[in-house]
């Protein structure tokens, strides 16, 4: 109920704007919509040619976290156990990977190295470091570390992004003796999001920043129509092609279009779309609860 609606809803929109003409597949919108595109390269392009979703590809594999949650919260109930989960997460990637590699081999839909990347085996660890750091964030509650080292830890988070980049070590995916590029940015994005809960003060933390947050669901799915739709409705004004100087103005001002009309129409999907979903859920539980209670 929480994803279902919007995400339906960006199927709609995106063959309404954007016809999918003869490389239709009832199939891919089949498992499209049935959260489970991630699983077979298939049902999973993310070449040039037809996607329902633009991006669908992390929807599905986030469903498939959310499937398994329930068992997850209830054996990753520490900070021990949830490192346990980040190791074994880690080993069960890099099997998967090394199986992926021997039974989709002879598909011709992709290239079989961006699926084993996009798959769900692939993401697994991403979820793990999220529950690692969230035992963290608990033990934490209420710690807060000098401006200065905040700075400076943010300095270093810099530096590694620009190791990771060029280290011939880092590779795109889980495999054994190579560390993934989506480790190493997982690591940074939660040393940042322990930052961030432990420095009181950042500009990150600003309201307008939070409201972001708050439709970051409905700014993923719509982004896409406004990244390219704004080069083409502006007449070529903003230029892609741009080369030097002007190309960075030229992503400075797409960026900002872009950001601007996405937050704008994600409030109004948001409120008439994701939060009736999130009520509807929540009657749901409620009722379910309650029913529960009398039986016991």
């Amino acid at each position: 109920m929480r994803i279902a609606p919007l995400y339906y809803f960006g199927a709609l929109f995106y063959i309404i704007i954007s016809p999918p003409g003869p490389e239709f597949s009832f199939g891919q919108l089949l498992a499209t919509l049935l959260f489970v595109n991630a699983w077979h390269p298939d049902w999973i392009p993310t070449t040039p040619g037809w996607m329902v979703v633009p991006g669908g590809w992390s929807i599905g594999v986030e469903f498939t976290f959310y499937a398994i949650f329930p068992l997850l919260a209830s054996v990753v109930t520490s900070l021990g156990r949830a490192s346990a989960f980040l190791v074994v997460s880690i080993a069960l990637a890099i099997a998967a990977n090394t199986w992926g590699e021997e039974i989709f081999r002879e598909v011709p839909a992709m290239p079989l190295k961006n699926f084993l990347y996009f798959w769900f085996p692939n993401q697994l660890p991403v979820f793990a470091m999220g529950a690692v750091l969230f035992f963290i964030l608990r033990k934490v509650e209420g710690v807060s570390l000098p401006p200065v080292l905040s700075r400076v830890c943010l300095g270093l988070i810099v530096l590694l992004i620009f190791w990771a980049a060029e280290n011939p070590a880092v590779s795109d995916r889980f495999v054994a003796g190579q560390v993934p590029q989506i480790f190493i940015a997982s690591c940074l994005l939660a040393v940042f999001a322990f930052l961030l809960a432990v420095s009181g003060r950042s500009i990150f933390l600003h309201p307008v920043i939070r409201r972001i947050g708050v439709l970051s669901f409905s700014c993923y799915v719509l982004h896409f129509a406004f990244v390219g739709g704004f080069p083409q409705w502006t007449g070529g004004w903003i230029d892609v092609t741009a080369s030097g100087p002007r190309a960075i103005l030229m992503t400075v001002i797409l960026w900002i279009l872009v950001v601007a009309a996405t937050v704008a129409m994600a409030e109004v999907t948001h409120r008439w779309i994701e939060q009736p979903g999130i009520r509807l859920a929540r009657r749901l539980t409620r009722r379910r609860s309650t029913g529960a209670a009398k039986l016991a």
